[in-house]
């Protein structure tokens, strides 16, 4: 969310924070869901969002971090 508390919005997309508690929980339960229902090969598309985004919840960390530490998470569900 902003800084007003609305959704971030990139191309008519929301934009999920891998930084906030609630957006590692979706993005965990997600992929973890879709490698228990057999799924073997992601293909993550619109990262590049992330980059358009002003600030995320943990406010240390940079947009390629923040990006790496989207893809931690997606490895550490489907490995």
């Amino acid at each position: 969310r902003d800084e007003y508390g609305d959704p971030v919005v990139v191309d008519n997309q929301f934009v999920v924070d891998p930084t906030h508690p609630d957006g590692k929980a979706f993005i965990r339960e997600l992929y973890t869901r879709l490698y228990r229902a057999g799924f073997r090969l992601f293909k993550v598309d619109f990262v590049s969002n992330l980059t358009h985004v002003d600030r995320f919840y943990d406010t240390t960390m940079g947009h390629y971090q923040v990006i790496r530490e989207l893809f931690r998470i997606i490895r550490e569900c489907v490995t």
